[in-house]
């Protein structure tokens, strides 16, 4: 009875580990149009303004729509790296990126219209 118990408790908690992987880290590749960046101060956990050697740093939040290879959607967003002077994304142009239900696990990279599969570009538009 309590190996039997054991072995249940085991598979339970490998397939909500499995489950928590999937929908947290595991991207499928995915085309968006770049919205508007918003750019944000970066904060401490207290709260307070994040300076590194007296500068303000900060960065860019994206909440972006994407289309997947298959033609799904999602809605992801996504911020720049934190730095003194933050990269913004051209808005209106188009990026690539790996695309888990959570996060982006892998860009988003700038990538030509030519470069973005028919079915995919249609629902883009």
């Amino acid at each position: 009875m309590i190996a039997a118990t054991v072995l249940l408790g085991t598979v339970l908690l490998t397939l909500s580990g499995c489950s928590y992987y999937n929908s947290t880290y595991k991207g499928s590749t995915a085309y968006a149009v770049v919205p508007e960046g918003v750019k944000t101060k970066s904060k401490n956990s207290d709260g307070s303004d994040y300076k590194k050697n007296g500068e303000q740093y900060y960065y860019y939040s994206y909440n972006f729509k994407w289309v997947l290879e298959d033609g799904t959607t999602k809605e992801v967003s996504w911020h720049s790296q934190e730095s003194a002077n933050p990269t913004m994304l051209e808005a209106g142009s188009y990026v690539k990126g790996e695309v888990s239900d959570k996060r982006v696990t892998k860009g988003p990279n700038a990538v030509s219209e030519g470069d973005i599969p028919a079915k995919v570009l249609e629902k883009l538009r």
